[in-house]
């Protein structure tokens, strides 16, 4: 009789999750950083170029200089959020749709990231160069340093090396777009 209750329950709690096919597992949404610097303040060797270059992405999506930002990508550049796919053929084309008013109306000062973690490092394709797939997530701060509740994203970036330059060449981001082709 013990028996049979266990397969019984065994079953059910079976059944019961395979109807509960879009819960998320709870490991989703918590990697692990590893865009951790050294002693000597080095990122490993091995995904140096797709930490330095989500960090001079964000550095000027912080400074709020949308040339600089539009400097850190690699074109076409292809944003994924909020429903809609937006893709800028050239920096320019980017720098002129970006307005950080609606995310400064929110209160916001600065993001940050929360982790970046390299899920994938290989050669693209038979250019011979490096392509790196990143998971992340990053919050945004109001003045006093204080995270905005319900202002934390996790997003996807991948960062791409094109004549000579390391880029973010796409992002899809839980964020969603706050005003038009913004790409915030």
């Amino acid at each position: 009789m013990k028996n049979k209750t266990i397969v019984k329950t065994a079953a059910s709690v079976l059944l019961i999750s395979s109807l509960n096919t879009h819960a998320a597992p709870p490991e989703i949404g918590n990697l692990v950083d590893n865009c951790v610097k050294d002693s000597n303040g080095e990122y490993p060797e091995y995904i140096a170029p797709a930490c330095e270059t989500t960090d001079a992405f964000l550095e000027a999506f912080n400074a709020a200089d949308e040339q600089a930002l539009s400097e850190t990508l690699n074109y076409p550049h292809v944003r994924i959020s909020g429903g809609n796919v937006h893709v800028w053929q050239k920096p320019e084309d980017y720098a002129s749709d970006q307005d950080k008013n609606s995310l400064r109306a929110i209160g916001w000062k600065e993001s940050r990231w929360d982790y970046r973690n390299v899920t994938q490092a290989g050669m693209d394709g038979d250019t011979g160069e490096m392509k790196y797939h990143v998971s992340l997530s990053f919050t945004r701060y109001d003045e006093e340093g204080n995270n905005i509740p319900g202002q934390t994203f996790d997003s996807f970036y991948i960062v791409t090396k094109q004549d000579g330059h390391w880029g973010v060449a796409a992002r899809s981001s839980m964020a969603g777009s706050i005003q038009g082709r913004s790409g915030f």
